[in-house]
């Protein structure tokens, strides 16, 4: 016979055990129940990113084929874009064999719509994920686009050296916020020098230096600094880089069917209408303001842009004069040679020297192996683009040239005289020039509420 206390106490061990048991068993239903849901939403947050992710590849097929006139879409290349009065839309889905496997069953397909195509694009990108079970992933992206910037950099060479032989200041302005203001400690840090090779001679940068993966060279004083760098070393680390990008994107010169008028060299004239619309003059030979007695003057008043098949020569008393107080521009697009020099040269600030725009005035070397000398201290306020492919040099050989705007060209760019200053023009970077055909990006891009 057994003890009675025995029982008891087996029967108490019993039932710790099934408490024990128990209190397991519903711990583990509340792991389980919490594995499932954090399974759930590990899934339904890995769908959302793979339906954003087939979002972003619909906004990459619009911008294809905006930027390539509306060449075939699809990973296959074979469906094309539909017209809707100013819009565009395509569907990329199992209909057209255009859907896109994404394994276990998932299946994505595309929306997409680009509105106002031939004038402001914007575009709507509709991604669908379908699971094997049905479940839908919605995601929907807007994006506004621009045309890209021909001038990120103040002064910039494709294929060539960019070379201050003497010294010189580098900095940069927003001209959309406020006229450049002195003295230079109050200059933005915002340019960049970007080219096959970089030399600087006791010249100072207030931004980035770029190259092709070449190290850029310094010597004396030079300088690469923000406001953010140590006052040693001269030249800051963290604003040299060696990737640089130098895009280059033709320049349409226009040939309209018929000029307003044509420009004589050595007289004074006035071109453009205030308020008007863009007129086309030309030359058809070279064009020069170069009397030493007598100030010529070519005076635009209206939007112009003028067709040089010559050189182009300013100097002397010879200048030409973007009248800014009458909404005026000029673009020049010159065949031959430029060279400028004297005591007015180009004034894209009168009457009024507030605030002058820099993309109101853009020269343009459109001329195979052609050459700019610069070679006077007169200001200039604009753009001076040379990207044919075997453009010429551009060469600053005056002491103490200014440049307010940006310098562009595919081949070597040379400041051999001192002190040039050249202050960069910010806003350039959100300018777009008609002649300067460059590509849709995006500048805004929204996404709308996840709809599973």
């Amino acid at each position: 016979m057994h003890a009675p206390g025995k029982n008891k106490e087996r029967g108490s061990l019993v039932l710790v055990a099934f408490c024990f048991t128990a209190v397991i068993g519903i711990a583990l239903a509340s792991y389980l129940s919490v594995c499932y849901r954090s399974q759930q939403l590990s899934t339904r947050e890995f769908n959302n990113k793979r339906a954003r992710y087939l979002a972003e590849v619909g906004l990459e097929e619009a911008l294809w084929a905006l930027n390539n006139v509306w060449t075939t879409s699809g990973k296959n290349s074979d469906q094309t874009w539909t017209t809707s009065g100013a819009d565009k839309t395509l569907t990329l889905n199992a209909g057209n064999t255009s859907s896109y496997d994404l394994g276990s069953g998932a299946v994505g397909t595309l929306a997409l719509t680009v509105y106002s195509y031939a004038t402001t694009p914007s575009i709507k990108s509709i991604a669908t994920i379908t699971l094997s079970d049905g479940t839908l992933y919605i995601k929907t992206l807007n994006a506004t686009t621009q045309r890209a910037s021909a001038f990120p950099s103040a002064i910039a060479s494709a294929a060539g050296t960019v070379n201050f032989t003497s010294d010189g200041t580098v900095d940069s302005f927003n001209s959309s916020v406020a006229a450049y203001t002195a003295p230079a400690s109050s200059a933005g840090y915002a340019a960049v020098v970007a080219g096959n090779n970089v030399g600087l001679t006791n010249a100072d940068v207030l931004g980035y230096v770029e190259t092709y993966g070449n190290a850029p060279t310094y010597s004396g004083t030079a300088t690469i600094k923000s406001y953010t760098s140590p006052p040693s070393p001269n030249v800051d680390p963290a604003r040299v880089g060696s990737s640089a990008f130098v895009p280059l994107f033709g320049v349409t010169t226009p040939a309209p069917g018929s000029w307003t008028g044509t420009v004589n060299s050595n007289t004074s004239q006035t071109i453009g209408t205030a308020g008007g619309a863009t007129q086309y003059w030309r030359n058809v030979g070279s064009y020069s303001l170069t009397n030493n007695f007598t100030t010529y003057t070519l005076t635009v008043s209206g939007p112009v842009k003028l067709v040089i098949a010559g050189d182009l020569t300013i100097s002397n008393l010879g200048r030409i004069r973007v009248n800014n107080t009458t909404g005026a521009s000029l673009e020049v697009f010159v065949a031959g040679n430029v060279s400028i020099s004297g005591s007015n040269a180009f004034n894209n600030r009168s009457p009024s020297a507030f605030a002058p725009l820099p993309a109101n005035l853009a020269l343009y070397l459109t001329g195979s192996g052609k050459t700019l000398t610069w070679n006077t201290t007169v200001r200039y306020d604009g753009v001076i683009y040379a990207t044919h492919p075997n453009a010429g040099t551009m060469a600053v050989t005056n002491n103490g040239a200014v440049f307010y705007g940006a310098l562009l060209s595919n081949n070597a760019i040379t400041f051999s005289g001192s002190a040039p200053q050249i202050h960069y023009d910010s806003a350039l970077r959100t300018t777009a020039f008609t002649a300067i055909t460059t590509p849709f990006i995006i500048s805004v891009l929204s996404e709308v509420a996840t709809e599973r």
